[in-house]
């Protein structure tokens, strides 16, 4: 996905969370053997979780099914992507508090 939706403004990266078990603690992933979150992907924008796959609800973690097509759509990285490539500045999602104050 990195290479083909990687822009300036729209990067990816990857984080052993068995290696680094503070961060995985710090985004509250369960890295039990028998853990059903594994592998997580979060999105962030501006050091925020916008959203993340397999979703948490209600404290349970809900299926998720890891290829290319599911995780494109789960994003909605088509869409993030052109807007991104269109506008250098472009942040794929606006602010809550942004949003409050109009």
């Amino acid at each position: 996905l990195s290479s083909e939706y990687g822009l300036p403004n729209l990067k990816f990266g990857k984080v052993d969370v068995g290696r680094f078990s503070d961060i995985a603690q710090e985004y509250h992933i369960n890295t039990s053997s028998l853990s059903r979150q594994l592998p997580t992907l979060i999105m962030f924008q501006e050091g925020k979780e916008l959203g993340r796959v397999p979703a948490i609800h209600n404290g349970k973690v809900q299926k998720f099914f890891f290829n290319e097509e599911a995780i494109v759509t789960a994003f909605d990285l088509n869409n993030v992507y052109k807007k991104c490539k269109e506008d250098k500045k472009f942040v794929p999602f606006e602010n809550k508090e942004s949003k409050k104050e109009k």
